[in-house]
């Protein structure tokens, strides 16, 4: 009986030491009800997506151009533009991964993630070709993710928590993943 209760009491232990597994909701942008209207909003995952006009600090500053891209084998969006998502209405966001083509040239495809108006982390594309960057909280609470580019696709966003929490009065709906 005290085998028992000495095992018990470990695998308890050890339920508590491991990590919480990460939750991860995707944005496909497989769907874009807008394509080429910059300044208007959609919405995928209840997470509002906007594209707007490049700015000081982005590839090619001023330009605002956007199309749905299909290859055949992967579904996006082609940007000479800054896309914008809206983040405040999810709580528990650690970090951001956008997998995207770079066309243009090395470093020009930027993501951007805010809190307020504050940068808490930025990445760039590492060369020509199919990249992944990748951005962190860093403990704060993001409002914001831009990702700017000229001549680049961006097929998937992913935003990953130990637990994505819908702010009050929101809810997620299911999307679709390529992986």
């Amino acid at each position: 009986m005290k085998r028992l209760r000495i095992a018990i009491l470990a695998l308890a232990i050890l339920c508590l030491a491991l990590p919480a597994s990460a939750v991860t909701r995707t944005l496909t942008l497989d769907f874009c009800p807008v394509a080429g209207q910059c300044d208007t909003e959609w919405t995928e995952g209840n997470c509002a997506l906007m594209a707007v006009t490049s700015v000081a600090g982005d590839c090619e500053p001023g330009n605002c151009y956007f199309a749905e891209f299909d290859n055949g084998v992967l579904y996006g969006l082609f940007l000479t533009c800054r896309l914008t998502i809206d983040l405040r209405n999810l709580e528990g966001i650690q970090s951001i991964e956008v997998d995207l083509q770079e066309g243009w040239a090395t470093g020009c495809t930027r993501a951007f993630l805010y809190a307020g108006a504050a940068q808490i982390d930025a990445d760039y594309s590492a060369g020509m070709g199919v990249d992944m960057l990748t951005l962190s909280a860093g403990g704060s609470l993001p409002t914001q993710l831009a990702v700017s580019g000229h001549e680049c696709a961006v097929w998937e966003i992913r935003i990953i928590g130990e637990d994505l929490t819908p702010a009050a009065g929101e809810s997620w709906t299911a999307v679709k993943s390529l992986y």
